[in-house]
């Protein structure tokens, strides 16, 4: 599967930063401020 991800803020793309990840580290772009996710 091939994403396009179109980055508008200042922060890095997607990427392995530890080595054998299983997955890509994300970055949130919040310019509001932090948002609490909450369960279900």
């Amino acid at each position: 599967m091939q994403l396009n991800i179109v980055n508008t803020s200042n922060n890095p793309l997607p990427a392995y930063e530890t080595k054998n990840s299983a997955g890509m580290d994300l970055r949130a772009y919040l310019p509001e401020g932090p948002i609490v996710l909450e369960p279900m």
